[in-house]
């Protein structure tokens, strides 16, 4: 553990684990109720479940569950500033680049690749070996072996498709005027 870091209550590191400089592990859950008046916080009862060979960049946070654990899968990978919210599952040698944000209660397989500044949405399932493209942003379950890009993201293809042909847009309504 780097300099800065925060542990906080309910929170198991296994073996042979790094965690970058002022991280924080196991802060509660951001999980409120809606009241007339504004906004009540709803306890976190969970923690946090580190598996061994885990590496965690500087300044990421991991947010305890709400009643059970955040895990962070074996052998998985997590550059600098990473959000990840509660309850979520992180399988085995998956890898997070710089400025990903996960939701709460999200299922990740294993394998998976997010590059940087993937948004991830609450409540979705990403299936085994599934790469997101950097910037995306998943809104729906994202089945396994693909890769994906945009936002919503869909299959590569399709949308270095739509991205192609919306640059022909223009001359295209030149031609119809």
């Amino acid at each position: 553990m780097h300099a800065g870091v925060v542990i906080l209550d309910n929170v198991t590191i296994k073996d042979d684990v790094i965690i970058g400089a002022n991280s924080v592990i196991g802060h509660y859950a951001f999980y409120y109720k809606k009241k007339n008046d504004g906004y009540d916080r709803m306890h976190t009862c969970g923690g946090v479940l580190i598996e061994s060979n885990v590496e965690i960049g500087a300044l990421c946070s991991i947010d305890a569950g709400v009643t059970g654990l955040t895990t962070i899968g074996r052998g998985t990978k997590i550059d600098n500033q990473v959000q990840v919210g509660h309850d979520t599952q992180i399988g085995e040698s998956c890898l997070f680049a710089a400025g990903v944000g996960v939701a709460g209660c999200v299922k990740i397989d294993n394998n998976v690749t997010f590059w940087g500044q993937v948004g991830c949405a609450s409540g979705v399932h990403i299936g085994d070996g599934v790469t997101v493209l950097a910037q995306s942003g998943i809104s729906k379950d994202l089945e396994p072996g693909k890769t994906y890009f945009g936002s919503p993201c869909g299959e590569v293809k399709e949308k270095f498709k739509e991205m192609a042909a919306l640059r022909m847009l223009p001359e295209f309504l030149k031609g119809n005027r």
